[in-house]
């Protein structure tokens, strides 16, 4: 009986059609899968696919059961004779559609496993994923040693000791930043996470990681309690986990004893026994517990930027009266008053500066070979035109820490006003291969890529540092796009992101209304009556009105002393293909030798492509 109701199923071609069925349905779910993201559909639709194909496998063996395909048409099994049935007819067909199929699966597995492998390579960092890929190749250089110590949870009944967790779990990537072939992701990459309800394996898989540290601080009173734990993101596997209830004044003690514990969970892999005692002392920072706690405080307000910054400074310069020896509160003073220059703040310009080169230098002088010491310098310095000392201390700084991202970033934004396109790229790639998560990380890395006339690669940063909440990257696409070398239908994105006040909503406006080159308008008029400053400079710039740029420009040439911000901000612009005419204009160069930028050439050498030329009206040639 088995054996008659197979070879009946042979015969009515169900195994064939069912064969047929699911290499059909294989390949119909590998399209969907490319094509839902290359023509921006929801992601349901492959759930949706994947479902009805499960859903049609049994209606197409019932088919093929119950039903024969014959010239007549469809017709049920039952109604055919032995002698009218084409079956074996039709299974011959179906063999040749299945060796089709295969072929076609075949041609696919070729594509995937050589041409598209070999695209994928030569990508490197033209688009926000690729700077995951390259995480990754750095978490392999050291088998099994990759960590992320994601933020501990604040667990106290205070909402208000957030800072003191925050500042366990750095000062614990710290103590394990200092180990020797060990990759510790960075600050920035690891608190993107926190607050998110994600899986541990996507945040190795994103970080590049293999092990994630998390935990829990709990703190009542001079009592506090830590729970760690270390996971292998690949098993979700606990590899440890411990319990520590201490007093505040032994917290340096606790952040080292899970830091050591770490060590010896990972020491087989990391091959470091004789190290464990030796490398892991972290440095207490001070003595003084109200100190360490008003720079908690500090560093977390640091952090947060915008809106913050006041409080950063107020509490830190608290955390050095009581500890005038605390070289990393000097640090994140100067820091803190440095970066206030570009945000909004209480304090004056001159007071933020004064108060950074006060500070700076003291924590230079107990602490001169600390990383973050020398990236604040190299900012200093670049504030004062003095940019070849800029680019010295810049440079010293990751030589003390290659990690340090800040360094790579402000390198890159000294290296990008002077010209040096080449050497501005490694540097903003470097700070986005070490901290992808950080939205001025891919804002610069876009602006540098406009400037090479990569405008498909600088537009997916831009996106990209969209979607991670920094709103000026807006202000990389606009010119571009206004100068036609990206799509028209980049309007609906700028309408997107473009934040939401008067101010905004006339620029957004005007973008949509004039044209390059076209007459100057009643209403660019209007904007710029209404929001004087250096934002119409940039309006005249994107759309070539050169003689209504100049003009302003003229302003500041004629002021004793150049706005350093106006140098900033020209940086993203001035160096665009597009902008060349107005980079050789002998004007410009005038802005360069206030600036003491045509000095350092004359030393360093001129911009990549560029040569100065001597007359009458000095210029550079570009090309």
């Amino acid at each position: 009986m088995a054996t008659s109701f197979f070879t009946e199923l042979k015969r009515r071609n169900v195994f064939k059609v069912g064969g047929a069925y699911l290499v059909l349905a294989w390949f119909l779910i590998q399209v969907t899968v490319a094509a839902v993201p290359a023509f921006g559909m929801p992601e349901w639709v492959d759930t949706v696919v994947f479902f009805f194909c499960i859903l049609g496998f049994p209606f197409a063996l019932f088919f093929a059961w119950a039903f024969e395909v014959t010239p007549e048409g469809i017709k049920k099994e039952s109604d055919i004779s032995s002698d009218e049935s084409i079956a074996v007819h039709t299974g011959r067909k179906f063999n040749f559609v299945i060796i089709g199929l295969l072929v076609l699966i075949a041609g696919y597995f070729v594509y995937e496993t050589r041409f598209a492998s070999e695209d994928e390579q030569n990508l490197v960092v033209e688009s926000p994923s690729t700077e995951i890929d390259s995480v990754k190749e750095i978490a392999t250089e050291a088998e099994g040693s990759s960590i992320a110590v994601l933020p501990f949870v604040n667990m106290s009944s205070d909402k208000e000791q957030e800072y003191f967790s925050d500042g366990i779990t750095e000062e614990i990537l710290n103590v394990l930043a200092k180990l020797p072939k060990f990759h510790v992701t960075s600050r920035s990459s690891s608190f993107f996470y926190k607050g998110k309800d994600i899986k541990i394996s996507q945040v190795a898989e994103e970080l590049g990681v293999k092990n994630i540290l998390e935990g829990s601080v709990r703190r009542s009173g001079n009592k506090i309690r830590i729970t760690a734990q270390l996971i292998e993101a690949k098993t979700d596997k606990h590899l440890w986990s411990q319990t520590y209830d201490r007093e505040i004044k032994d917290i340096f003690a606790v952040q080292d004893e899970i830091a050591q514990a770490i060590v010896v969970v990972l020491k087989d892999i990391l091959q470091i026994d004789t190290l464990i005692n030796t490398t892991l002392t972290s440095t207490t920072l001070t003595a003084n517990l109200q100190a360490y706690d008003l720079f908690l405080k500090g560093r977390h307000a640091f952090y947060q930027r915008e809106g913050y910054l006041d409080s950063a400074i107020k509490l830190l310069q608290q955390a050095v009266e009581l500890d005038p020896k605390f070289s990393e509160a000097w640090a994140f003073l100067a820091a803190s008053a440095s970066i206030s220059l570009i945000y909004t703040t209480d304090i004056s310009d001159e007071d933020a500066n004064a108060l950074a080169n006060e500070a700076v230098a003291i924590a230079l002088e107990l602490k001169p070979d600390s990383s973050l010491v020398n990236t604040v310098l190299g900012r200093q310095s670049a504030l004062r035109y003095q940019w070849q000392q800029s680019i010295n201390y810049l440079t010293k700084a990751i030589e003390l820490d290659a990690t340090n991202s800040t360094a790579h970033t402000w390198l890159g934004y000294q290296y990008h006003k002077l010209g040096y396109i080449q050497r501005s790229t490694e540097h903003y790639e470097k700070a986005v291969l070490l901290e992808p998560q950080v939205g001025v990380n891919q804002n610069n890395l876009s602006a540098i890529y406009m400037a090479s006339g990569k405008y498909q690669a600088g537009y997916k940063h831009a996106i990209r540092a969209l979607e991670l909440d920094f709103d000026r990257a807006i202000f990389n696409l606009l010119p571009v796009i206004i100068q036609g070398h990206l799509a028209k239908d980049m309007y609906q994105i700028n309408d997107k992101y473009m934040p939401q006040n008067e101010a905004s909503m006339l620029f957004l406006k005007l973008f949509k209304t004039l044209k390059p080159g076209q007459e100057n308008s009643a209403l660019l008029t209007s904007y710029v009556q209404q929001y004087p400053g250096m934002f119409p400079i940039h309006i005249y710039l994107w759309f070539g009105y050169v003689h209504e740029y100049f003009e302003l420009i003229d302003i500041e040439l004629g002021q004793q002393n150049i706005d350093v911000t106006l140098l900033h901000s020209l940086r993203d612009n001035l160096w665009l293909p597009q902008n060349k005419i107005i980079l050789e204009d002998p004007r410009t160069i005038k802005l360069f030798e206030q600036a003491g930028i045509v000095d350092y050439w004359k030393a360093a050498g001129f911009p990549d492509g560029c040569r100065y030329i001597e007359s009458e009206n000095p210029h550079l040639e570009c090309h």
